[in-house]
């Protein structure tokens, strides 16, 4: 492909090392990708979404990857903070990184205020090492790294009690089973990551807890949090004319609107 038909096609290119430590090249936005990210059939299970990013990727590394490419079906492999991140960096690259967007906080509570958020403060140069916490360039916002090998399961033994458990970091698959629950538990979120056992010299997939105490259950949530910790891609909102007791809260970011279309704004 000569260099006139890449750019006709791809628009500006960027290469970036994901939160994993694989790369991906992303090409610009276009107004097709509109048609995706708005079809309402494909929304209902957020697979609008991984299509969407799997046609921004044109080359990664990821293990997964085919001809170093992704689909709508291997897309599901992907670790959610690789998939956020692509997201981010993706609309930061094609329209900028900042996102003005309203919320209504009720007409007897000062009605609709106007927000900006830059959107740099949610991602990182995964290249380079990540900034501890304290360091002036330390964000709680911020998507954090993986360890080692993450796209691999994770193997840890509680020190409660001995017993051996590995497990999936949240991907795609896991993203997928919890929109399918129709009410998530607080152990949905093991199911979801496929966690096994090991007993009797072989791996066991765990599928009801009753066999771990309290104690146990407390320890796991500890080591998974730590090991996986969650991104909520939110942004802090106060209202400064608020009349009724909520003044502040968390809200969403890629819920505005102008998250995926600032001309709307």
């Amino acid at each position: 492909m000569d260099t006139k038909t890449e750019e006709l096609l791809y628009g500006k290119k960027k290469k970036l090392t994901l939160p994993s430590g694989y790369y991906v090249i992303i090409r610009e936005q276009n107004g097709a990708d509109d048609d995706i990210i708005s079809n309402q059939v494909y929304a209902e299970d957020l697979s609008n979404i991984d299509i969407f990013i799997s046609s921004l990727i044109i080359e990664t590394d990821l293990p997964f990857a085919i001809g170093k490419r992704l689909n709508k079906d291997n897309i599901k492999n992907m670790l959610l903070k690789d998939k956020y991140f692509v997201l981010f960096a993706s609309r930061i690259h094609s329209m900028g990184p900042e996102v003005r967007f309203s919320f209504d906080w009720g007409k007897d509570n000062g009605g609709v205020q106007e927000y900006t958020e830059d959107l740099n403060i949610f991602i990182w140069d995964y290249s380079k090492p990540f900034p501890e916490e304290g360091d002036e360039k330390y964000r709680e916002e911020m998507i954090q790294p993986y360890g080692k090998d993450p796209y691999k399961k994770v193997e840890i033994t509680l020190d409660s009690s001995g017993k051996r458990l590995r497990f999936n970091m949240i991907n795609g698959h896991s993203e997928k089973y919890l929109m399918k629950v129709d009410t998530i538990t607080r152990n949905d979120i093991y199911k979801a990551r496929d966690m096994e056992q090991f007993i009797d010299d072989k791996w066991m997939k765990v599928s009801n807890f009753m066999y771990f105490n309290k104690k146990e259950m407390a320890e796991l949530k500890k080591v998974v949090t730590a090991i996986d910790p969650e991104f909520v891609g939110t942004t802090h909102l106060v209202n400064p004319y608020a009349k009724a007791e909520i003044k502040e809260m968390n809200y969403p970011i890629m819920r505005a609107e102008s998250f995926f279309y600032p001309e709307e704004i």
